[in-house]
Formats: structure tokens, C-alpha cells, sequence
């Protein structure tokens, strides 16, 4: 694992060294915005051969050609070099190979915290079965969540006007919020 509080550079410069040396390469994303920039620009640094990549995020999910790649992914991944993915391929998708031959020599993971959870980043990188090695960057963002359910319920009470709609005001002028006692109970309970 990475651990670079600033950028994923350290696994971008590795993505395109295995491409530099002729390796298929897996890469997965919990974002679509970042699995796009990275299939626009890492074919850019690859000096030794012209990179074949195909891209999938929620945009382009459900084209005729992204499609067909997933329906036949085991055979049409071998048409490419690398494989940007982000979240939009869902579960129940298994990279497999006759054999259980390993076709894909590098699986590469770039993650970002409150995107997706830690199971969900594990199911983007255990699509791929026996690759020949797994390299993964997480943030390293820090969190400090309060969890006191007395503190919760003072944090909900004193900012009423984030959490509730404003749909008026009272003949005093003091404005009128939605009640919505649900939200309370979902976060003191």
C-alpha cells in the first residue's frame, strides 16, 4: 500500500512504468472524474508502445461497446493494455481466465476517503482473478466523527437550520421549519 498523504503520483509513475514494460494493467477508481484523467493522460507517458485503454464510469456504462466489454470481459479485456475503472462496474462482474490463468499482470487501486467504503474498494480490486500483483493508493485523510449520541443530539438541536427545511414564517416573523423528527431519531438512535 502507498502512503502518501498528498497525491497518488508514487502509483500513477508505477501505472506507467508497467505499461512501459508491455504489462496489462487493471485500474480501479472511486471516482469516475479520476478514472477518466487517468485513462486522457497516463497513455500520454508511455514512451514504449501506444497504449490500448478503454475507460468505464457511469457515463459511458451503458454504451453498445462498454456493453459488450462487460458481458465478454474475460475475452475482451486482452484487447487492451489497461483498463480504467470506476464504481459504475457493478457487483457480480468477475474477471476470470481459463485455467485460472493470471492475464492481467497488474492490478492498481486509487481511492479517496467518503467515497465508497473499504468493502466496496475490495470488490473493484478482487474483480480480477490471480493478477500479478495488486498495488493500491489509499488517502490517507483523516477523521475525527463524533459518535457520543448526547453530543449528536445537541450538534442536531443547535443547527436546525442546516438540517430542517425553512418553509416560512410565523406571524412573529420567526421562521417555520418543516418537522421532520425522522432525521433526529436517525442520528440520536
Amino acid at each position: 500500500v502507498y502512503e502518501d498523504r498528498f497525491s497518488p503520483r508514487h502509483a500513477v509513475g508505477d501505472i506507467v512504468a508497467a505499461l512501459n514494460d508491455a504489462k496489462r494493467c487493471y485500474i480501479a477508481c472511486n471516482s469516475r472524474s479520476l478514472a477518466e484523467l487517468l485513462a486522457h493522460e497516463i497513455p500520454k507517458h508511455v514512451s514504449s508502445r501506444q497504449v490500448r485503454g478503454i475507460c468505464i464510469t457511469s457515463e459511458n456504462s451503458q454504451s453498445p461497446e462498454v456493453l459488450y466489454f462487460i458481458r465478454n470481459i474475460s475475452k475482451e479485456i486482452l484487447n487492451y493494455d489497461a483498463v480504467f475503472v470506476s464504481p459504475a462496474i457493478s457487483s457480480g462482474v468477475d474477471i476470470t481466465f481459463p485455467a485460472g490463468a493470471p492475464e492481467i499482470d497488474e492490478v492498481f487501486g486509487i481511492f479517496y476517503p467518503l467515497v465508497t467504503t473499504h468493502f466496496e474498494m475490495d470488490q473493484q480490486l478482487g474483480r480480477v482473478r490471480n493478477p500479478g500483483r495488486v498495488s493500491v493508493w489509499i488517502a490517507a485523510d483523516e477523521f475525527e466523527f463524533e459518535t457520543d449520541p448526547g453530543v449528536i443530539r445537541a450538534e442536531i438541536w443547535a443547527a436546525e437550520e442546516q438540517h430542517h427545511i425553512r418553509v416560512g414564517y410565523d406571524s412573529d416573523g420567526a421562521p417555520v421549519y418543516l418537522e421532520d423528527r425522522l432525521y433526529d431519531t436517525i442520528f440520536v438512535t
